[in-house]
């Protein structure tokens, strides 16, 4: 009996490393057999998909790619296929067909990555994905083009015979009438962050997503569970010798997971027991009846560090940088040798403490 567990727990411990091995192996691409090779920002997963930089993936499958920084959208075009693709958003468009995507276009270290599958077959092309190897093979089909005006098979007319059409009787039904769902000013909806931010290296701009977080119960006021905050990096700073980094977050819109998009104005606040307390109602409420205009995380303290705010209208700029962390390093919690940068990995919670009331169709489903 002795033999058999100590054989039984070595079976495990080698199924764990070797689990663990694969986990921590890069993400390879091949397209046609040729391993694919990107300079700068390399392939990652967010949400079980696999996101790749967009030129390297579209101009291999041979499209011709061309990005609008007007309006942040991708668009890709492969003999008749075009597919259309926007920063943070869950809608992109096939060949002026709306369709939805399970996770969006993101800007990471300044590149653009977007989900490989799906930009993969919108073009025609197959795709396998290996997970013991964390090898996507793409296999790219020949182009398909228009043929000439005068290459195209003659097609004789349909011979359409009139008859008097049966007599139908429309009802109209009126469908139901349902309530809005209506989440009031101050309410906090806990957020987790999907993928990695930091004041070193994230710059403004940078889009970002947070997930609802519902715990054990499908919806939270109403919101259905997968509901997802979209935002930007509206200010960064890295740490300057015993100045800790600044990180501020701009929230923009809360999609559903029909990919219904509804604006949202608020501020960052913390999830402790000091920033918001829980009412009968299930929802999070901020304790604070101050609404600070200008709020960000600061790296000092404890755990993912500080969230300050400004109550000044003015954008954090170096300008007013000096007197808020002044603040904060005064502070008798905060030790000027521990300062750092603000450091968020994929999992961090915080709230959106909501500044205006929000409007949502109760059939978010």
């Amino acid at each position: 009996m002795k033999t058999n567990r100590t054989i039984s727990v070595g079976l495990l411990v080698c199924a764990y490393a070797a689990s663990l091995a694969q986990s921590q192996r890069p993400i390879q691409v091949v397209v046609d057999g040729t391993p694919l090779e990107f300079a700068n920002q390399q392939p990652t997963k967010q949400n079980d998909r696999v996101l790749v930089p967009l030129r390297g993936i579209f101009e291999r499958l041979g499209a011709e790619v061309r990005w609008d920084p007007a309006t942040q959208t991708v668009t890709a075009r492969r003999g008749r296929h075009v597919i259309k693709l926007g920063i943070g958003l869950l809608d992109a468009s096939i060949d002026g067909r709306d369709v939805h995507v399970d996770v969006p276009a993101i800007l990471v270290g300044g590149s653009t990555m977007v989900p490989l599958r799906f930009v993969s077959e919108a073009l025609g092309a197959s795709v396998k994905w290996n997970d013991f190897d964390q090898e996507a093979d793409i296999t790219s089909p020949p182009i398909d083009r228009e043929r000439p005006r005068d290459e195209r098979p003659h097609i004789e007319p349909p011979v359409i015979r009139h008859t008097d059409p049966p007599r139908v009787t429309i009802i109209h039904e009126a469908p139901p009438v349902r309530s809005p769902i209506v989440i009031s000013e101050d309410v906090v909806i806990p957020l987790v962050l999907n993928s990695h931010l930091s004041s070193f290296d994230s710059r403004p701009g940078d889009v970002f997503v947070a997930t609802l977080e519902t715990e054990d119960h499908h919806r939270y006021l109403g919101l259905p569970e997968g509901s997802q905050v979209f935002g930007h990096v509206s200010y960064a700073r890295r740490r300057r010798g015993d100045s800790p980094g600044v990180l501020e977050l701009q929230f923009d819109r809360l999609v559903t997971p029909r990919g219904v998009s509804y604006p949202v104005a608020g501020r960052l606040i913390g999830l402790d027991n000091d920033s918001v307390v829980r009412v009968r109602s299930g929802a999070l409420v901020a304790r604070s009846k101050q609404r600070d205009d200008r709020v960000a995380f600061a790296g000092a303290g404890a755990g993912i560090g500080l969230i300050i705010g400004l109550h000044d209208h003015r954008p954090i700029e170096d300008a007013a940088i000096g007197g808020l962390l002044g603040a904060v390093l005064g502070s008798k919690h905060v030790d000027r040798k521990q300062t750092r940068d603000v450091d968020l990995n994929s999992g961090t919670r915080f709230g959106l403490r909501l500044h205006q009331k929000l409007v949502i169709d109760r059939d978010v489903r």
